[in-house]
């Protein structure tokens, strides 16, 4: 567990229970723990994901080694609550930035935690561009269907998460001041998602151009190849004709007018 708490004024961060009475956020692995400790009711831990009365609930996708991780976040009573399994040390550096910059508001934390999100889903969307980058050099000389597949894969996830962080925005905006600052890069990052969309569909369609071509090339030579061999293989099925009444069997011109009458 891990808590954002104020003490004589300071931002600071816990790992005690003590340390909860004036917490600004709580985070814990499981949902479970929540009721277990006490913390919060499973009815409000149940609660649908909107906004209802004083109770906001919602979450959001964070890309993490190719996954998507899920972070599940409750705002009640003037308190942020989170589970999940992102990694703790992901919401650690989102606890020590507000403890750095003194965030003691609920606003200013809910900013932080939508920034660091979007820094994530950036770094994705840049690492899939440079996988593209990679396969744009190499693709004429060796498509890889399997491999262009991954990359669609992880594009679409990146833009999964991004709509939901788009979501989870636009719903605490209505409950919660978010920075406008905030807010446009949000936007910023569904432009940006479907751009590299629109670049990998564009890829593909290349990929199956440069498929296309190297068939055609194949075809091309096996035709050539059967032309060269298609009067080899004629006369031979002439010549394995040897049977009792052939006519160049009887007569030496007779082969020769015989082909050429064919």
């Amino acid at each position: 567990m891990l808590a954002l708490y104020m003490v004589d004024g300071e931002v600071r961060i816990g790992e005690d229970l003590k340390d909860i009475k004036h917490s600004l956020w709580i985070h814990v692995e499981e949902y479970g723990e929540l009721d277990r400790r006490g913390l919060l009711h499973e009815n409000v831990i149940r609660a649908r994901a909107f906004s209802y009365r004083s109770i906001l609930r919602n979450y959001l996708l964070i890309p993490f080694n190719g996954y998507l991780r899920k972070l599940n976040i409750i705002l009640y009573n003037g308190r942020i609550y989170s589970w999940g399994d992102v990694p703790l040390s992901f919401i650690k550096n989102i606890m020590e930035y507000c403890v750095s910059n003194k965030f003691n508001t609920i606003n200013a934390i809910l900013d932080s935690i939508i920034s660091y999100v979007s820094e994530e889903l950036y770094k994705a969307i840049e690492n899939v561009s440079v996988e593209i980058d990679r396969f744009e050099e190499i693709i004429t000389q060796k498509p890889e269907l399997k491999r262009l597949h991954r990359i669609l894969s992880k594009a679409r996830k990146i833009r999964k998460a991004i709509f939901q962080l788009n979501s989870f925005t636009s719903r605490t905006i209505l409950s919660v001041k978010i920075s406008d600052q905030i807010v446009d890069d949000v936007r910023r990052l569904l432009d940006h998602a479907d751009r590299l969309l629109e670049r990998i569909t564009l890829l593909t369609q290349f990929h199956y151009m440069v498929l296309s071509d190297k068939v055609n090339s194949v075809v091309q030579k096996l035709t050539i190849i059967s032309a060269i061999f298609l009067p080899l293989t004629l006369i031979a099925s002439i010549y394995g004709m040897n049977f009792k009444y052939m006519p160049e069997l009887n007569h030496p011109l007779a082969y020769p007018v015989v082909l050429a009458v064919m």
